[in-house]
């Protein structure tokens, strides 16, 4: 492996297929996936039925974790909190389970002969994939014999995050665990960076530049041994102890922030059900055999060339395999199959090029510089005049993977520009771009002004100093016009110096790009409005007024109801739906008694929102809702009238 990676077109043709995975990820189809999301049940969402159900089923996105998954259903006049806790004002038979044959399903059987009301289904789906808990509610309804339905007043109730009287939990706010996810989840990805950004350089940067100068092995070798008995081993505990953390955390958000998250029962059952908990032993293992591999390395002289270069690929494969299992079992992979291997390798490219780029800046200041600052002016030069050429390539590569990755993410979560300047989200999003772009300014001085002053400096110092300039026609005149040594050695120091202290500061706006990019996955929520059946962004009602939107007629099925369809501002993010009866049968079975539209995105596991909507004058009736994401929702109107139908019309409506 040493010889290859000192064949120069070897390593052509590696920077040359980073740029081509640059390429592909480019042409990724969107996904977008956080929880296990509910597509579909039976009874339907908002069904009104004629006789009582015996069974309720509901299909998720994602596989299930049947250790912490399940659902109830109580009477919406008699909900309370502590109903909820009461399984004796439950009106299922407390049976909820994962189906054997779809672990995507969830089965429970209902109490028989259920009196005419209005009923909520309360669950919780816990992903096998990632662990993360989706906690909602929908309703259905049973209709009295002369047929008049049931009505209920106010919105539906939101289940709180522990409802499931089988773990007892202590009532509990779950902000803590918010707040412990951001910083365990902050903490492992700038240590994964800044681990896996030195195997890099251990390999791909000491190797090649070894290969040019065989007299900056001994150099290259105390850096090495620098990071492995100063910063190695710290990153690795502290990877070890943070994805245990990870595990707490679940636990915190399953009870609620109670004290029995940390119960052996609540912690083996997350790991003994669902690909998250073997990806989190996979992890695990990982990093105790790269401590075990770091202990090895702390003797680092010591070790014979071959086992150290074994060791080596050993450590940049432990780092490669646990970037896989982190995105296996994070959201990358709780995607349909035809998404998975574009999702999952669009979103480890994204941490191996942070990995490139900001960890080979770690790892730069942390540990090459202050290895170098021992050394004499000339030696520290040439080092980095030697190493920083080989660095380069690697970091442009994470440049171009990072800003297509981010670009793609941002342009999928913003629903207007306007949005930057509305939201918690778009602030931290132009920060972040400020980052980037004080990164790329730094990076841009550095590489085409300040390293190509001090390699010239630096060679005419160096031929001085030695006396192996070239000697021209006339010497004596030659030498008149050359600058004297001492005022060759005080420039060279300054502009040494100068170079040293950008790079010394440079992984500052690193780390603050990774804190931006941990803190937009907590705060994309604030795209969304509180309550979307009161309140519309000031970007919709812009557009709104502008007189965006969308218009069409639209019939029932079955031919007996035309609606005219009005979406405004007909953008991703709120909406304003109104419909108005154009043509209607003249009879009083054919009374609408309410109006219920849902809307689906057939292309992708986005679950299905269903919302009433209130009648107004005119024949119109209407309702805000919001459409999460770009692209060709599903949008059906279901009428329910008084001679105990439904009539339904559906349509595909492109959001931009």
């Amino acid at each position: 492996m040493a010889r290859l990676l000192r064949n120069r077109t070897i390593y052509r043709y590696g920077v040359c297929a980073w740029l081509l995975a640059c390429c592909w990820l480019l042409f990724l189809p969107a996904t977008a996936s956080a929880h296990a999301l509910l597509l579909r049940a039976n009874p339907p969402l908002g069904a009104v039925l004629k006789d009582a159900p015996t069974q309720v089923r509901l299909w998720f996105s994602e596989d299930l974790n049947p250790a912490f998954t399940t659902a109830y259903v109580v009477d919406v006049n008699k909900y309370t909190t502590q109903s909820l806790n009461d399984a004796s004002l439950h009106v299922d038979k407390g049976d909820a389970h994962v189906a054997a044959d779809d672990a995507k399903e969830i089965d429970l059987s209902l109490q028989t002969h259920l009196p005419p009301a209005v009923y909520l289904v309360f669950y919780r789906a816990e992903s096998s994939v990632d662990g993360h808990l989706q906690t909602d509610s929908f309703f259905f309804t049973i209709e009295r014999p002369d047929g008049t339905v049931p009505a209920f007043t106010g919105s539906l109730p939101v289940p709180p995050v522990e409802a499931d009287p089988s773990l007892s939990a202590l009532e509990g706010s779950s902000a803590p665990a918010t707040l412990f996810n951001v910083l365990i989840t902050t903490l492992i990805e700038i240590a994964l960076v800044f681990w896996l950004g030195a195997q890099l350089w251990s390999i791909f940067v000491f190797e090649l530049t070894e290969t040019e100068n065989p007299q900056l092995r001994t150099l290259f070798q105390e850096i090495q041994q620098h990071f492995e008995q100063r910063l190695s081993l710290p990153l690795l505990w502290t990877l070890l102890l943070a994805h245990i953390g990870i595990l707490v955390d679940q636990a915190l958000v399953i009870v609620n922030g109670s004290a029995q998250s940390f119960s052996f029962s609540l912690l083996s059952g997350q790991l003994l059900h669902g690909q998250f908990g073997l990806y989190w032993m996979i992890r695990e293992g990982i990093l105790i055999l790269a401590l075990i591999v770091g202990y090895s390395l702390i003797d680092y002289k010591k070790i014979p060339l071959t086992i150290l270069s074994v060791l080596r690929w050993i450590n940049l494969l432990a780092g490669i395999g646990l970037l896989a299992a982190m995105t296996l079992s994070g959201h990358a992979a709780a995607v349909d199959n035809d998404l998975f291997l574009s999702s999952v390798l669009s979103d480890g490219l994204h941490i191996l090029a942070a990995a490139l780029w900001v960890g080979g800046m770690f790892y730069l200041a942390a540990i090459v510089l202050p290895v170098l600052n021992g050394r004499t002016l000339q030696e520290r030069t040439w080092a980095l005049l030697s190493t920083l050429p080989h660095y380069s390539p690697l970091a442009i590569v994470g440049v171009i993977i990072m800003a297509t990755s981010g670009t793609s993410n941002a342009s999928l979560r913003l629903p207007a520009w306007s949005e930057l300047f509305t939201t918690t989200y778009g602030y931290i999003l132009l920060c972040k771009i400020v980052l980037v772009g004080g990164l790329l300014l730094t990076s841009a001085l550095h590489v085409f002004w300040l390293r190509p002053r001090l390699k010239k400096t630096y060679h005419l110092y160096a031929d001085l100093a030695t006396g192996t300039h070239t000697t021209p026609l006339f010497p004596d005149l030659f030498a008149a016009l050359l600058p004297p040594l001492a005022f060759l050695e005080e420039q060279l120091q300054r502009q040494c110096s100068r170079l040293v202290r950008i790079l010394r500061w440079e992984p500052l706006l690193g780390l603050a790009v990774l804190l931006c990019t941990a803190l937009l996955n907590v705060f994309s929520g604030t795209l969304q409005p509180v309550d979307t059946s009161q309140v519309m962004t000031e970007s919709a009602r812009q557009l709104q007024v502008a007189g965006k939107k969308w218009e069409g007629q639209i019939a029932t099925s079955d031919g007996l109801f035309t609606l005219l369809l009005t979406v405004s501002p007909d953008h991703q993010g709120p909406n304003e739906f109104t419909v108005r009866i154009l043509r209607q049968p003249g009879t009083a079975q054919n009374t609408i008694k309410s109006m219920v539209i849902s809307t689906t995105l057939p292309a992708m596991d986005m679950g299905t929102t269903t919302i009433n909507l209130q009648p107004g004058e005119h024949a119109t009736f209407s309702a805000i809702e919001s459409f999460s994401m770009v692209g060709r929702w599903r949008v059906q109107v279901a009428i329910y009238t008084a001679d105990n139908h439904i009539h339904t019309a559906s349509i595909l409506l492109p959001v931009p």
